[in-house]
């Protein structure tokens, strides 16, 4: 019995983070209504394996030349889906002069089977600070396919979507786009569809 336990709690401790993100600092409640915020993707100091770099994983197998910006396109798909209706879309990287904010994500490693794992920096642009950091690791993984990244930004997207939408809920304040357009009942006309 105490071996049992104790292989439990082994494996517990040997863990990495749990697939997904997670907020670690900061809030997202200034995003709504936010409209366009443009997404780069940082790869300079991803580690593949234990000391390999992103060329490397990128090596081991055959890729298709436009895999960093479908792999975004992936990512900003499944969190649109979710964000949309309060005033928030990701967009392709693009300059940032006519945006509030800008999203930075920073890969930090690669691991053999292709799990991604880093921080994203919600960063305003006027003054430059970040606003919000978020801790990720892609509960897919592919160390083969085409587009270099593909499941793994559609899972990160998925749970980014599900991160800031949980955000924004808990903030009573912000309102869909769907409850801005609902109309009060006009107080002299009597209309069965307001009652």
């Amino acid at each position: 019995m105490k071996k049992l336990i104790t292989l439990i709690f082994a494996i517990i401790i040997a863990f990495p983070i749990i697939a997904g993100t997670k907020l670690i600092s900061g809030d997202l409640s200034k995003l709504p209504g936010a409209k366009a915020i443009p997404v780069f993707v940082n790869w300079d100091n991803a580690v593949y394996g234990n000391s390999g770099a992103l060329a490397d994983f990128l090596s081991t197998s055959i890729r298709d030349d436009n895999w960093e910006k479908v792999s975004l396109d992936y990512l900003l798909t499944r969190t649109n889906a979710q964000t949309v209706e309060y005033g928030v879309r990701l967009t392709s990287p693009q300059d940032t002069t006519s945006y509030k904010y800008k999203m930075e994500i920073l890969v930090q490693s690669i691991s053999k089977d292709g799990t991604i794992q880093g921080i994203i920096n919600i960063i305003s642009i006027d003054p430059s600070e970040t606003i919000a950091s978020i801790e990720f690791k892609s509960d897919d993984a592919d160390n083969n396919d085409k587009i270099a990244f593909r499941d793994q930004f559609k899972s990160l997207g998925k749970s980014l979507g599900k991160l800031m939408t949980s955000q924004f809920k808990n903030n009573k304040d912000i309102k869909t786009e769907s409850s801005k357009k609902r109309r009060e009942r006009p107080a002299d006309d009597y209309n069965p569809l307001y009652n």
